[in-house]
């Protein structure tokens, strides 16, 4: 009795030996910065959903770095997330201290084969430059006055989390990268084999809160982060293009995104992503070329409506059923792209070729456009940081405060030189400004899109599923929360 009794007990221990180590997930959740002096940021309410992912997600090992300096979104943070949770601003010290930390646990072991790390971030995101893989987002230090190059505030480079995933692969560690910014698509390119990256906007498009809301509020244990994604680009419904790195995902984006997001675009005074665009595109062989880009969009359409019609004859009658159907959508886009032509037209004729010139501003590096220079209202911007300044106790970003006003106040003499050099410039500069806020209401144009665009991406999503039902090389398929 004694001996079966030690034999159990050997065997018991052999198998409790054999048992593969308890997978762990780290998370790591970073940004909320380039926000103006204010009690809260815009980016309140993804960390309060973050947050409660946090707190229903028990032995999560979670790194914090948000904030800079906004009461409201500290106390967030402070009674929002576990007690215990550690938590810093978001500065540029933060984001590389975080990433040694990271990579230092990896080299150790700490974190080991199997498990998983999550880098979240949130926050303003500018263009990508040619100088990286990737794009800048702003840190807690400074704010950001325009958001396609986040002029005004600290910035840090995403390419920096290059050797961390590559570090992660080896290791055979699962990784992913959400990226909730604006041309947060940029990002994609640091997915691998092993990283799933997911952005809240294409390369060339801004993102919206309204996505960064909604992805932590829908992740919840046993989902994957593809499901979660899904999920979340049906529902949500900002002109913003989101993205997954799959195969799926890309193999969508390569048909759709290049054809589709001038359709995505609209006016906005501040944030102005048609101006250029029309710019770019005004001249005569731009709108040819266009028009054919035009026409292989509503091709493509076509194709998929009529993969999923179910044909029947009856008799003489021929009867079909569309299982899918994009009339809406084809609708809007050849409404929107008579906008487009109307306006392309109208610039001509105004001549805001001349928009397209560049100049220097002196103790400034990069080029400014004249579309810029003329279009901004330099005083307005020296009165407000001006107005911060006066108020702003920390001293780097008092700092950036004050060099932004000698940016504006050289700028502003670049501008009138200009307008002073040829009187009829400001002539087509007001025609200009005319002709822009009569396209005020493609904002509504282009939400409606995006609306419709969700559910072309979706049935073009599973039918790629289809054809690649293999997911175990799938890093968003295999990460599970």
């Amino acid at each position: 009795m004694k001996m079966k009794l030690f034999a159990a007990q050997v065997i018991a221990f052999n198998l409790l030996v054999s048992l593969p180590a308890q997978a762990d997930n780290y998370m790591v959740i970073m940004g909320a910065g380039g926000e103006e002096a204010k009690p809260g940021t815009i980016f309140d309410g993804g960390i309060k959903n973050l947050a409660t992912y946090v707190r229903n997600s028990p032995g999560l090992k979670v790194d914090v770095a948000l904030n800079g300096g906004h009461s409201e979104t500290s106390q967030i943070i402070e009674n929002d997330f576990p007690r215990g949770t550690p938590t810093s601003q978001f500065r540029e010290v933060d984001y590389k201290r975080l990433i040694q930390k990271y990579t230092q646990m990896l080299n150790d072991n700490q974190i080991k084969t199997g498990d998983q790390l999550m880098i979240y971030i949130d926050s303003h995101g500018g263009e990508k430059e040619a100088s990286l893989k990737t794009h800048r987002i702003s840190t807690a230090e400074g704010t950001a006055v325009n958001l396609d190059n986040l002029q005004g505030s600290e910035t840090v480079s995403l390419d920096d989390l290059e050797a961390l995933k590559d570090l992660a692969r080896t290791k055979n560690v699962k990784m992913a990268i959400i990226d909730a910014s604006c041309h947060s698509g940029n990002t994609i390119a640091l997915a691998d084999e092993n990283t799933c990256v997911i952005s809240s906007s294409g390369p060339n498009h801004y993102g919206y809160t309204s996505f960064g809301y909604a992805f932590p509020n829908a992740m919840s244990k046993g989902k994957t982060l593809e499901e979660v994604f899904l999920e979340v680009r049906n529902n949500e419904n900002a002109p913003s293009f989101p993205m997954i790195s799959t195969n799926e995902g890309m193999a969508v984006y390569n048909e759709l995104y290049a054809r589709l997001t001038p359709f995505l675009y609209d006016y906005d005074e501040k944030n102005d992503k048609l101006t250029p665009y029309l710019l770019r595109n005004s001249g005569e062989a731009q709108m040819c070329l266009t028009d054919a880009n035009f026409k292989s969009l509503i091709n493509t359409i076509d194709s998929i409506e009529e993969m999923n019609t179910v044909t029947k004859k009856i008799l003489w009658f021929t009867y079909k059923n569309k299982e899918v159907d994009f009339t809406e959508l084809k609708r809007l886009l050849t409404e929107y792209k008579k906008t487009l032509d109307e306006a392309a037209l109208k610039m001509r004729e105004i001549g805001v070729e001349q928009f397209k010139n560049k100049e220097t501003i002196p103790g400034f590096a990069g080029e400014v456009t004249w579309k810029d220079l003329l279009m901004t209202d330099y005083n307005a911007l020296i009165s407000k940081a001006s107005e911060r300044l006066a108020t702003e106790t920390n001293e780097k970003k008092r700092r950036a405060l004050a060099s932004n006003i000698v940016y504006y106040t050289k700028a502003n003499e670049k501008k009138q030189a200009l307008l002073s050099a040829d009187a009829g410039l400001a002539v087509v500069v007001n025609r200009q400004k005319e002709l822009m806020r009569s396209l005020s209401d493609t904002k509504t144009l282009s939400g409606s899109i995006a609306r419709e665009e969700r559910k072309l991406y979706d049935i073009m999503y599973k039918q790629a599923q289809k054809s690649n039902p293999d997911k175990s090389k799938n890093p968003c398929h295999n990460f599970k929360l």
